[in-house]
């Protein structure tokens, strides 16, 4: 990778060595540079998605953040992090996802996006609640999945107005 380093040329990375490197190294680097980039951002929405691992048997819950990027001056879409669940009740995810959003502030948050099962309803319904008994502001509801909704909208107002709109 690096020909002319005589240093990178004597570098050995093992499975071990290298997932220490990434998990203990990379990642936080990573981690609180997006940290960072969200606490600067006047809003957050947070979107979640579960599904089954089959191989391991476990469920995975992975949490993306929606922001807007004051350096860059437009919306960011970032992954933030991966949990494995097991057999999840709407009790567990929420606690989860506020564990896992613990260190951002909340009052930023304005709205929560998940895929549509009953019991991803019951976890909005409850963090909207627990939003309520805390002071908290109130979530934006524009239906479980976000981006089909508006992505309808943005399609209905372009034929309705007949814009012609190019991907940047």
């Amino acid at each position: 990778m690096f020909p002319g380093s005589k240093i990178a040329s004597k570098m050995e990375l093992g499975r071990d060595k290298l997932k220490y490197v990434v998990n203990y190294g990379i990642a936080p680097f990573f981690a609180e540079g997006l940290k960072k980039q969200v606490d600067k951002s006047e809003w957050l929405a947070a979107s979640y998605d579960e599904s089954l691992k089959k191989v391991i048997k476990e469920s995975e819950m992975d949490l993306e953040l929606r922001f807007w990027d004051t350096g860059n001056n437009k919306v960011q879409v970032r992954y933030w992090d991966s949990m494995f669940l097991g057999h999840a009740t709407d009790t567990d995810l929420l606690k989860t996802i506020n564990d896992t959003l613990s260190g951002f502030d909340l009052s930023k948050q304005i709205q929560l996006s998940m895929d549509g099962p009953s019991v991803n309803w019951k976890v909005l319904s409850d963090m909207r609640k627990e939003r309520e008994e805390t002071g908290l502001n109130h979530l934006v509801n524009i239906d479980s999945c976000n981006l089909h909704v508006v992505h309808g909208a943005l399609k209905s107002a372009t034929e309705a107005t007949r814009w012609i709109l190019k991907p940047l």
